[in-house]
């Protein structure tokens, strides 16, 4: 069962935006087995048919184990009904490299003939145990997988981005993504902040179709450009390191202009918010708006798995004058929310 009830906000105006707001509250029942099942990742966008469909990795904290939910919904009500919840072992197959690590789908690219899955991985190369008792994310990678299904499988392709220096333990976050100039690019949390890597489109998505991954570049200062590789080399912060990366990102077809959230959970008892920002070069961000801010009412709640869409539900990094952002609210708690604000742009 899925209760929706919607806010009324006054809307928030600021430099070159209007954001309004509008709260979903879900009961998961139906959605999700019981409570011991957490949300722990942004919902992706998947489409089959014409039908709006929808992914989100989900872990049962007790036992470690790392599942994704696809739901069918609508942009008023994304996770309507629950398709299939399914263990990561039955979710990836891999025919070229073997399944190095825990898998977290954190966003998608809707191809003509596929899906390209950017993966959060953590734990690779069997690390993860160096805190006893303790989870830890030992290496962690972001990785691409493929699906030719509509995403009931993935064909885990291997990793575009190991950290500078590839130290243990360290959150690579990610994967807000936008396409550019016939770029992709990627936003993650590399060993000195967050940064960007990016590769030609067309060379990411041929590569994928043969069941490989094509080069990737990191950003490494703008004396040397996109210069450094993807797999281990140094890169170079773009700024905007206040938040966490495990958001998304999408260009205007309206304005010419790029935009990227940032999110920060009450952590340490700090206020929680989502913060928008802005670019026209996909290297220098700026800041322009906070969607939401609010006191920390408790240890590790608040915003967190934020994602962008279109108006009309369609993705793939592009939005027009308008657009929703869904986040996230108190994933690990009972009370949890997917919160929705609708972002206009001025040009």
């Amino acid at each position: 069962m899925l209760l929706v009830f919607t806010i009324s906000i006054h809307p928030v105006s600021g430099r070159c935006v209007t954001i309004s707001e509008s709260v979903l509250q879900i009961q998961e029942s139906g959605i999700l087995p019981d409570m011991s099942y957490q949300p722990d990742g942004s919902i992706s966008l998947l489409k089959k048919a014409g039908e709006i469909r929808w992914i989100m990795p989900v872990c049962i904290p007790s036992n470690t184990a790392h599942l994704h939910l696809v739901a069918k919904g609508t942009v008023d009500r994304p996770l309507m009904t629950n398709e299939w919840l399914v263990k990561n072992g039955d979710l990836f197959i891999n025919n070229n490299v073997s399944a190095d690590g825990n898998f977290w789908i954190q966003n998608t690219y809707l191809a003509e003939d596929g899906i390209l899955a950017f993966v959060h991985v953590e734990q690779a190369e069997g690390t993860g145990n160096e805190m006893a008792g303790r989870y830890s994310t030992g290496k962690s990678r972001i990785g691409i997988a493929w699906s030719t299904n509509g995403g009931e499988k993935f064909n885990f392709l291997g990793n575009i981005i190991i950290p500078s220096g590839d130290p243990i333990p360290h959150n690579i976050q990610g994967v807000p993504y936008i396409v550019k100039d016939g770029y992709l690019y990627i936003y993650f949390h590399d060993t000195l902040g967050n940064t960007v890597a990016r590769a030609p489109l067309n060379e990411v998505i041929q590569a994928a179709r043969m069941g490989k991954t094509s080069i990737w570049k990191k950003f490494n200062g703008a004396d040397n450009g996109f210069s450094s590789a993807g797999l281990g080399g140094p890169s170079r912060p773009i700024g905007i390191n206040a938040g966490i990366t495990h958001t998304d990102a999408a260009c205007s077809i309206y304005n010419n202009k790029c935009y990227l959230l940032l999110t920060r959970m009450s952590w340490r008892g700090e206020d929680t918010w989502i913060r928008l920002y802005e670019t026209t070069d996909a290297v220098n961000w700026t800041f322009i708006k906070t969607v939401v801010q609010q006191p920390a009412a408790r240890v590790k709640g608040g915003y967190q798995y934020a994602t962008i869409t279109n108006v009309d539900g369609n993705d793939n990094g592009t939005i027009g004058s308008s657009f929703f952002v869904y986040s996230q609210k108190n994933h690990q708690d009972s009370s949890r929310s997917i919160y929705r604000w609708t972002v206009n742009l001025d040009k």
